[in-house]
């Protein structure tokens, strides 16, 4: 739990954009309150689970700066020159990391245009609607005479 609390954090820095995903990670970083108004504030903005290049671009990025920072110590390097390749290596893995998460995005575009042309949306056969009508119809009945009865 805590590897992910890093990895996420340093994924929020580097895209400034906070997930949400089904387990409300944004829940465990700030109150309910804040979180509802910076939802109906961000409107439908896109989300960092919404982008891929974003995430490719943040994690590629940063695996760089880590690796050349790990492999700068190791050599035993001052820390002027481990600091300036590293950040080198992170802008070079981010921007590699954006072109190859935005020719991600157009592949997976490309797909589900493709599938949905393929397999358009079902429509509820009359039965089924003429059912559930019926069906909310006797609810409502049922809900009067429940109110009647108290």
């Amino acid at each position: 739990m805590r590897v992910w609390f890093s990895i996420h954090h340093a994924l929020v820095i580097c895209v400034g954009k906070v997930p949400i995903d089904e387990m409300g990670s944004r829940d465990l970083l700030m109150g309910k309150e804040k979180k509802k108004a910076m939802t109906s504030a961000q409107g439908n903005e896109d989300y960092l689970a919404d982008v891929p290049s974003r995430v490719v671009s943040g994690s590629m990025g940063l695996v760089a700066f880590a690796l050349a920072a790990g492999v700068g110590l190791w050599a035993g390097n001052s820390a002027l020159v481990i600091l300036t390749r590293a950040l080198v290596a992170c802008a070079l893995c981010a921007i590699i990391g954006r072109v190859l998460g935005a020719m991600g995005e157009a592949c997976i575009g490309d797909f589900i245009g493709k599938y949905r042309g393929d397999n358009p949306k079902p429509v509820m056969p009359e039965e089924l609607r003429q059912l559930e009508s019926d069906r909310a119809a006797h609810g409502q009945v049922v809900d009067e005479m429940r109110k009647k009865a108290a």
